[in-house]
């Protein structure tokens, strides 16, 4: 997790890594932790998943806590077939669209297993000449 703010008037990043391990004293802490001096907000947030997915939030602001959830990853193994990699119990929102300016809600699962890994096939993908896929986590 990378933090860039503009302290004492001079932008800086800092760099917190968080990984599973523990210490032979107790378990591993989750929560990362900024020095931000008289920084008002973080300009940028960016988090590096172990499973390569990059996320950033932008503007912001300081002095709170915030749960961050890995996002899901969506890949195609053929067209029209999904395969959706996220954490169990999470619901995703399949949106189709052909122009990526009009998305349409096709259909909602929820990961119900460990593995992580849904897999959904789009029944109108062969009478579509370009189809995207994006989904939405609720």
């Amino acid at each position: 997790m990378r933090a860039k703010a503009t302290i004492r008037g001079q932008p800086l990043w800092q760099l917190r890594l968080i990984d599973a391990g523990g210490t032979c004293w107790g378990g591993q802490s989750f929560t990362a932790h900024f020095g931000l001096g008289d920084a008002t907000n973080v300009d940028v947030l960016r988090i590096e998943w172990t499973s390569g997915i990059v996320q950033e939030l932008t503007n912001v602001p300081v002095k709170q806590y915030l749960t961050v959830t890995e996002p899901t990853r969506l890949q195609m193994a053929q067209p029209g077939q999904l395969q959706i990699q996220c954490w169990k119990g999470m619901s995703c929102s399949i949106e189709g669209s052909s122009n990526l300016v009009n998305w349409t809600p096709l259909t909602t699962v929820t990961n119900t297993n460990l593995a992580g890994k849904l897999r959904w096939t789009d029944p109108a993908a062969g009478t579509q000449s370009t189809r995207f896929y994006r989904t939405v986590t609720r």
